[in-house]
């Protein structure tokens, strides 16, 4: 039973844990237990079955291969006990309410886009220290859903093989009259 009207504007935190060996963020907010449970604060999470190589037995049996897939919308949620901790914990982050626009539902508040991007920085360079692949880790992250904050920390450079406009050139250049 809710006890109050009140909601938060609240945002996934993909940066809340430390990266996987792969790259790959991992921070989950489950979703509070007395809405029913089950799902995650802004991520989902997909299994796919791993093949083991021929002739090797696995007394544990194909094991699945878990992905988490974030969504960085603000989600309205009641404000309860249970978000206000997670907040706290730093496994949310409150959006400002301020001009949200719930038909474009997009990070619009400067304060949760600077907060992500320092968490992800801080992410990355622990990543890095421990050996891990700079370029590798952000390619994980813009499969998971992340690109906004992969392009903030490392912006996608244009294509230098392609050749440059030829301001001279028409659209029948070439053409035989």
């Amino acid at each position: 039973m809710r006890l109050s009207d009140k909601t938060l504007l609240i945002v996934a935190n993909p940066f809340a844990a430390p990266l996987s060996a792969e790259g790959r963020a991992t921070a989950l907010c489950p979703a509070d237990p007395a809405e029913g449970g089950g799902r995650y604060v802004g991520a989902s999470t997909r299994a796919t079955v791993r093949k083991q190589p021929r002739g090797m037995r696995s007394p544990f049996g194909t094991r699945d291969k878990v992905m988490v897939y974030y969504d960085l919308r603000p989600i309205q949620v009641a404000d309860t006990s249970y978000y206000r901790n997670a907040v706290k914990a730093g496994d949310v982050l409150v959006h400002a309410n301020d001009n949200y626009n719930r038909a474009a539902a997009i990070i619009s508040d400067p304060k949760v886009i600077a907060t992500l991007r320092g968490l992800a920085n801080t992410r990355l360079a622990e990543f890095v220290s421990g050996g891990g692949d700079r370029t590798q880790a952000l390619a994980e992250w813009r499969k998971q859903g992340l690109a906004s904050i992969a392009d903030a920390i490392d912006p996608p450079q244009p294509d230098k093989l392609a050749d440059p406009p030829n301001p001279d050139a028409t659209a029948i250049e070439g053409a035989v009259s």
